[in-house]
């Protein structure tokens, strides 16, 4: 049979190709709005048009919380004055940074003359954290007007504590400290920041995780002497087996350059429970150190 034999009831021909003498019908594709036709070309080519809540950028897509089960985290923090011989983490609390192996409820410490009920600073918080049974969530928390205040829930590590409220100031006036009330700080956001300014991330029980990206940016920023040659370090501590684990060790001569980027072309993987912190130690007194990372957690099925 061949590729013109093709006819409909009325005799008219149609296009159609013969494969093993079999007449498959051929369609010439168009489009237009009701009564009318428009040829496509390579000159007019089919117009597509992505929904509006989409973009064609899939890491914007997971930004967006639109990729279920992906989300993306990103992570800074400074420490503002390290000096030498002392090892602290990267966090604006300072000192040392130990994951909790228990849960605990928190609590709020913060100056309830300028932030909490009736003040015109800070008057509730957002407070993302890992539960009792490891899956992480967010709690809003309305401040009193106590100054110390314990939550109703209990977790281990906090994630981010933002302020979600505040009155004509638009900030919190002053630092605010939350604490497992065993007594170990696990975020603190300092005066006017609004939120956690602290190099630390905790991956879910359900949870894996994906670093990809790191920023590193070192000062002096008082005093004489050389430039400081500092150490990061980075580390991991898993929940489920209690143990810590030294992953990062970079050391930085500010003398040849201050600023670190590193794109991890397949990532750092982070397991169920993990923590991911980050701590620094220089040669010189009064050293500042800045540290940014970012990534995608996914929820395992």
């Amino acid at each position: 049979m061949s590729d013109d034999d093709l006819r409909d009831e009325y005799g008219h021909k149609l296009a159609a190709d013969d494969v093993d003498n079999v007449n498959y019908p051929k369609v010439k594709m168009v489009y237009g709005a009701d009564d009318t036709v428009n040829d496509i070309s390579d000159a007019n080519p089919l117009p597509v048009a992505f929904p509006a809540s989409n973009t064609i950028i899939p890491e914007d897509e997971v930004r967006l919380g639109n990729v279920t089960g992906a989300s993306a985290f990103t992570k800074w923090g400074f420490n503002a004055d390290i000096d030498d011989g002392v090892q602290e983490a990267i966090a604006a609390q300072g000192g040392s940074y130990n994951p909790p192996a228990t849960s605990d409820t928190y609590t709020i410490t913060f100056n309830n003359a300028t932030d909490g009920l009736g003040q015109t600073g800070a008057t509730q918080l957002a407070i993302t954290y890992i539960q009792t049974d490891g899956t992480p969530t967010t709690a809003l928390v309305p401040l009193d007007a106590s100054g110390s205040q314990v939550t109703t829930f209990s977790g281990f590590g906090i994630n981010r504590v933002a302020v979600s409220a505040s009155g004509s100031a638009n900030q919190n006036n002053n630092n605010i400290t939350v604490a497992h009330t065993s007594g170990n700080t696990e975020a603190f956001v300092p005066a006017t920041y609004g939120v956690t300014q602290q190099a630390i991330f905790h991956a879910g029980s359900n949870h894996d995780a994906i670093a990809k990206y790191l920023l590193i940016n070192i000062l002096k920023v008082a005093g004489g002497g050389t430039a400081p040659r500092v150490t990061i370090h980075g580390y991991v501590y898993n929940r489920q087996f209690d143990t810590k684990y030294d992953i990062f060790d970079y050391l930085v001569d500010t003398s040849v350059e201050n600023s670190i980027t590193i794109h991890d072309p397949v990532g750092f993987l982070l397991s169920p429970t993990d923590t991911l912190w980050f701590e620094a130690e220089t040669d010189q007194d009064n050293t500042a150190v800045n540290l940014r990372f970012s990534g995608v957690e996914y929820t395992r099925s």
